[in-house]
């Protein structure tokens, strides 16, 4: 596995009352067999480089659910970037629901990349919502091999 480092990053905010975005993990879906064998429960297995013929997964968490955005719809725009030009773009509409205590929320989402060609992509996941402040953004590097 690599590590990638990107230049603006933002730190995640300590103010308890703001949503907050995790970063990104990219990998591929955990395998059933594994899951069940190795009680592994998280639902992606960080992976760098990913192979065309995978379904890359993105794993991201909600922290700081106020009651007012609780139960409302997200809009997720995940954007992979290659060479500069947007070479795969999917919106989506989400819903996020809290855990127990209604303050976090995690989502898994895949995306085919059988069509792309080899090489190094920015993934770019922004949720945006209806009573949210302000747009929040994730991006991470990935490599996708042959």
């Amino acid at each position: 596995m690599s590590s990638v480092f990107l230049n603006e990053l933002v730190p995640l905010s300590l103010n308890r009352s703001e949503l907050e975005v995790s970063d990104l993990i990219v990998g591929v879906q955990t395998p059933q067999r594994l899951a069940q064998a190795m009680d592994y429960r998280f639902p992606v297995i960080p992976k760098d480089p990913v192979k065309k013929s995978d379904s890359l997964s993105i794993y991201i968490e909600l922290y700081n659910i106020s009651d007012e955005i609780r139960s409302l719809r997200f809009d997720c725009e995940l954007r992979m970037i290659k060479d500069g030009k947007v070479a795969k773009e999917k919106k989506l509409s989400e819903s996020f629901q809290g855990d127990a205590s209604g303050k976090r929320s995690e989502k898994t989402f895949s995306l085919d990349i059988s069509k792309l060609i080899a090489g190094d992509y920015e993934l770019t996941v922004k949720i945006t919502g209806k009573n949210l402040k302000e747009e929040k953004i994730r991006k991470t590097l990935f490599r996708i091999v042959g």
